[in-house]
């Protein structure tokens, strides 16, 4: 009787501990494609919002150092834009999974999501 009391106990844990590992494993797996996905988001708003600054630039015929600066401007108010979203986000990413964010700002995201795309598109080719 004991021996199958005991042999029951060590199956249970087994089995939980092989269920906690792989819901980390996945919700890993899940955390990372949605910050890939969160990292898309920005840097699609980026190059909107680029796109809208150079049609604004071409309408209105803003030329050489006043161009320049608005275009500086706009790098720096996005990128303070895009690092207060970022901060944001990784404020609801649990401790246990904080290893798994690849990025912290602006410059770190575009670094991230480059790389991201030129493993995927390496390994499909």
């Amino acid at each position: 009787m004991l021996n199958f009391i005991l042999s029951f106990m060590i199956g249970a844990i087994a089995t939980y501990i092989v269920t906690i590992l792989s819901s980390s494993i996945k919700s890993s797996e899940i955390l990372e494609d949605a910050m890939l996905t969160h990292a898309l988001v920005i840097m699609s708003a980026y190059e909107i919002s680029i796109r809208q600054l150079e049609q604004t630039i071409v309408a209105n015929r803003i030329e050489g150092l006043e161009a320049e600066n608005l275009r500086k401007l706009h790098m720096n108010e996005f990128k303070a834009f895009a690092n207060r979203k970022i901060g944001e986000t990784a404020k609801h990413i649990p401790l246990a999974h904080a290893n798994i964010i690849r990025y912290k700002n602006f410059e770190q995201l575009k670094i991230y999501a480059t790389k991201q795309y030129r493993s995927k598109y390496a390994k499909s080719k």
